[in-house]
């Protein structure tokens, strides 16, 4: 009887021990794994033809000779970017590759000077620092399609680079020239906006993978 009295304290004991290392161990934070995956479109600049329709060169690499113009500065384009980046801000913030971190809420510049990728990066905390440009580009052709192409370049702290091309094309043709800027094609490169940052995180994911 003694040695089952003993036996039956020493279990007690033992099962209030585990108890209370499981309370402790509940009551720790577990850590927070996303730190170290954050993500940010640091900046994105859009370009293509002119308001006048007048076209500059070829954007080379992945848009295969699609014809574009510089004109970033123009009213249109401006107006335009913001509505890529809500385009591409959804979609990636939707990503479970990294921790999305919009840009309106990082710091970008120090003592009245914009800071570099990598310094943004640094400063904020992030793994990748992006800069994106997009292209409203055409197709080569006697009946051309809509292209938009995009550049990325994601910057670590270390100043670290991944560089990937996206390129979308529309199912239909908009004649000889169709201009960039027209706002009757405003809804068709968004649509392409979209197959660009979905094409992005593929490429993505298998860089990352590698």
């Amino acid at each position: 009887m003694r040695y089952r009295l003993t036996f039956l304290l020493a279990l007690a004991l033992l099962v209030l021990a585990s108890a209370s290392a499981w309370g402790q161990n509940a009551e720790q934070t577990p850590p927070d794994l996303g730190a170290a995956k954050r993500f940010c479109l640091c900046e994105l600049k859009s370009h293509g033809t002119s308001a006048a329709g007048n076209v500059g060169g070829f954007v080379g690499g992945a848009s295969g000779g699609a014809i574009a113009g510089a004109s970033a500065g123009s009213k249109y384009y401006s107006e335009f970017e913001v509505e890529v980046q809500q385009v591409y801000d959804a979609a990636l913030s939707q990503s479970k590759l990294f921790q999305y971190v919009a840009r309106n809420t990082i710091v970008t510049q120090k003592s009245g000077k914009g800071l570099s990728l990598a310094d943004i990066a640094d400063q904020n905390k992030l793994q990748w620092c992006v800069k994106a440009e997009t292209f409203n580009a055409v197709t080569v052709g006697f009946k051309k399609k809509a292209r938009l192409v995009t550049k990325w370049e994601l910057v670590s702290p270390d100043g670290g680079e991944i560089k990937i091309s996206t390129t979308a094309d529309s199912q239909e043709t908009y004649g000889k020239f169709p201009n960039g800027a027209d706002p009757k094609l405003r809804s068709v490169y968004l649509g392409l906006a979209k197959e660009n940052v979905r094409q992005f995180l593929d490429k993505l994911s298998k860089k990352l993978s590698m």
